[in-house]
């Protein structure tokens, strides 16, 4: 099955804003039809074929400059669409992407404003705004995975730390 909106594993919040992919050898250019907490959804310009590894530079509305997500790859193309998982961003990128998610969820009516956006259980949100939690169903399991040297913490796992202390 190719239908991006029917391989969910997280919840998607419907987006609206500027964004470029860059591959090895190729930019393109779209729009950010939704965005999760692992992935986005972009109508873009040019379509890489699925398994290209690209990065992100996205314009979201929030007057807060470019939001940056060094590595992504592309899972899903077609209909001028590109479905891209990410897989590493910055922790700090990370909390900004759960910020715009949480901006999406007061938009649509969320009251409960939990602390993290994908965990919103308001009567009035859609259902399409507030599926789950993630592919693993932890908040751990929720930041895109990196390696950390000799098993020591990584920065994201003191990001986590500090979600669950709030």
């Amino acid at each position: 099955m190719n239908d991006p909106h029917n391989r969910r594993n997280a919840t998607r919040f419907p987006s609206d804003f500027f964004v470029e992919y860059v591959g090895n050898q190729f930019l393109g250019r779209g729009t950010v039809l939704n965005l999760s907490p692992n992935g986005v959804l972009i109508r873009g310009d040019y379509l890489p074929i699925v398994g290209t590894r690209v990065s992100l530079r996205m314009a979201p509305p929030d007057g807060q400059g470019t939001l940056f997500v060094e590595r992504a790859v592309v899972r899903w193309v077609g209909n001028s669409q590109l479905g891209v998982e990410i897989v590493a961003m910055p922790p700090v990128a990370y909390m900004r992407l759960a910020s715009l998610m949480a901006v999406i969820l007061r938009e649509r009516g969320c009251v409960c404003m939990p602390l993290l956006p994908w965990h919103c259980r308001c009567p009035n949100v859609p259902p399409a705004a507030k599926q789950g939690r993630g592919p693993a169903g932890t908040d751990a399991d929720l930041l895109p995975k990196r390696q950390s040297d000799a098993g020591s913490p990584t920065e994201q796992d003191s990001v986590i730390r500090r979600i669950g202390a709030g």
